[in-house]
């Protein structure tokens, strides 16, 4: 029974240390990110020699990936994983699996290595072939000249000439970037005045009293953890859903392109080339030149025969691309991209970064991939998690900097240090008798502790209208729940000793 107390104490330490403190939710009421989450722990709990995760960081927050990276870099398990998360490739790999043309290939070190080395494997290639194409244009004039192929030297190096001639080729990747002639803003872009959103059951809102006049060329991220409502933010600044108070007024000239976290296409009947032609059938570049909808879907990886596929048949990723292509078709001059990097492969990722950087309209982005956030916005919308909106100026990776140096996390839970998982071939050390006096009670504690919160949590709820109570509560609460936490690390560490 003790077992399998620990072990619970164990998971709860977990769920806490990423922001996960009311056991008793049902998963059907948790949102995307927060399963992921409880997926996380289910793992990381686990007494494993190694960790294999596919895509980790997909759905989670910031704050939780800067967390999970700097456990990865601490663990003393074997990791094992498929990211596109630029970051954390760089901070957590000591080596990197490249898998193309059917092959893989292993680079030793982080992505940043890796990218030197393929540029430097491209750059050998590139010189191989231009040698095999010098070799070859001398030996066609040999062929050409009808040599007879009556000897073995004469046969062998016929036989070579074709062998050169019909070597496979990889295919080269291009670099691609693309800026279109956008549509024109108008003075007035879209204004948000004094807009709140309160859902039914939940008398709390997840967004208040939001007020901002947009300006033209801002490019804007959203931050905050899971459960925030980034994405209610979105909509309600789409009109995708309407405000519970307040107003959101648009300009004349202002031409949303809303790209959604899970989107639905509209009709999967028709193919691929048929979707994005409901929309426009070329598109202007910034250059004059007059690019078609099936070379635009070649630059994205949708090639050839692929074009010409019923949408129906498309995986989740693929209808990503496919949306995508369409919504840049339509030329917005007011881009709304929520999580548009899930599901993408770092080229794809890296066109859009470069349509981004040239685009002269407004841009709001949700995204947990630091790198893209970087590299496409300049300032901060930091969602609390009282439906409070604050801004900051300056990237994401500045932003996480400034919680790291001031030690004021979006949630005290976040930010906490990863647990230590305790390797089998280390002999644990003898608690001493302090410390097992300390260990004897520490349960207790937690248990005294974790009462004392849910008391002025019920306290919380029940109505109580005098702000300066509440505001009391409030930092009591958060003084308990910081203590509990510290609590269970010292009981995990105690535990951990014999």
């Amino acid at each position: 029974l003790r077992d399998l107390w620990l072990y619970e104490q164990r998971i709860r330490s977990v769920l806490t240390t990423l922001g996960i403190t009311d056991m008793d939710l049902p998963m059907a009421s948790l949102s995307g990110g927060m399963v992921k989450k409880v997926a996380l722990a289910q793992v990381l709990v686990e007494d494993t020699r190694i960790l294999l995760l596919d895509e980790p960081t997909n759905h989670l927050d910031l704050v939780t990936i800067k967390w999970l990276e700097d456990y990865l870099v601490s663990t003393d398990r074997a990791v094992f994983m498929v990211t596109h998360d630029r970051y954390f490739l760089d901070s957590v790999c000591t080596g990197i699996y490249e898998l193309s043309n059917a092959a893989l290939t292993r680079y030793e070190g982080n992505f940043s290595v890796y990218l030197e080395k393929k540029a430097l494997a491209e750059e050998i290639a590139a010189n191989t072939e231009t040698r095999i194409e010098s070799v070859l244009r001398k030996e066609r004039e040999w062929l050409l000249r009808g040599p007879q192929a009556r000897g073995t030297k004469a046969r062998a190096r016929v036989d070579a000439v074709h062998r050169m001639i019909n070597r496979e080729k990889l295919p080269e990747e291009d670099a691609f970037s693309f800026a279109v002639t956008g549509r024109r803003l108008g003075g007035k872009i879209l204004e948000a005045e004094n807009i709140t959103k309160v859902y039914d059951g939940n008398p709390e809102p997840v967004i208040s009293g939001f007020t901002y006049r947009f300006r033209k060329g801002e490019r804007i991220g959203i931050f905050g953890n899971n459960g925030t409502g980034k994405t209610t933010l979105l909509n309600l600044l789409t009109e995708t859903i309407p405000c519970s108070s307040g107003r959101v007024a648009r300009g004349d000239n202002t031409v949303f392109g809303y790209f959604m976290q899970n989107p639905a296409l509209s009709d999967t009947g028709g193919t691929v080339l048929e979707y994005i032609s409901e929309k426009a059938s070329v598109i202007t570049m910034a250059d004059g030149t007059i690019l078609s909808a099936s070379r635009l879907l070649e630059r994205f990886g949708i090639i050839g025969p692929a074009q010409y596929v019923p949408l129906a048949t498309l995986s989740g990723g693929e209808r990503k691309r496919v949306y995508l292509v369409r919504l840049l078709m339509e030329n917005p001059n007011f881009l709304v991209l929520d999580e548009p990097t899930n599901d993408f492969d770092i080229y794809t990722m890296s066109v859009l970064e470069d349509f981004l950087s040239s685009f002269a309209g407004c841009l709001v982005v949700v995204s947990h991939d630091r790198y893209f956030m970087d590299r496409t916005v300049e300032s901060l919308f930091v969602l609390g998690s009282d439906g409070s909106i604050s801004g900051f100026a300056g990237s994401c990776s500045e932003y996480l900097a400034f919680l790291s140096d001031n030690r004021k996390p979006v949630e005290p839970a976040d930010t906490a240090k990863p647990v230590p998982v305790k390797s089998r071939s280390e002999k644990p050390k003898k608690r001493s008798f302090k410390e097992q006096k300390e260990f004897d009670f520490i349960e207790e504690e937690i248990l005294t502790m974790e009462a004392e919160k849910d008391a002025l949590e019920a306290r919380l709820s029940s109505g109580e209208s005098d702000h300066r109570v509440l505001a009391e509560i409030s930092s009591d609460l958060t003084r308990i729940s910081a203590e509990i936490e510290e609590k269970y690390r010292r009981w995990e560490y105690l535990s951990n000793l014999c």
